[in-house]
């Protein structure tokens, strides 16, 4: 099984993440990567949304992030997210490495 490895991890979660009780989005939940680096630096007050259109992918990476209250899922296409004005940033994960 292949395990994909975000690059740029650090770099790419220092300017996302702007607020700590901020409300985050990460389009291409896979398997769950940048929302953990995510949900790390977010205080109590925050939260992430995690997008994933594969159900089978989406429950990896809900079995990952599980004990955390903070984390929403979502089975669908980032596209087809409507958005919310309380976003702080959305983080799309749209290379393969």
């Amino acid at each position: 099984m292949v395990i994909h490895r975000p690059v740029l991890l650090k770099e790419a979660v220092d300017l996302l993440v702007t607020k700590t009780d901020g409300h985050y989005v990460d389009g291409t939940l896979g398997a769950g990567g940048h929302a953990a680096e995510i949900l790390r630096r977010l205080g109590p007050k925050g939260h992430l949304l995690g997008i994933d259109r594969y159900s089978e992918i989406l429950e990896k990476a809900r079995e990952r992030l599980r004990e955390d209250e903070r984390v929403a899922f979502h089975r669908g296409s980032f596209d087809e997210w409507e958005g919310d004005s309380k976003v702080e940033g959305i983080l799309l994960d749209l290379g393969v490495s």
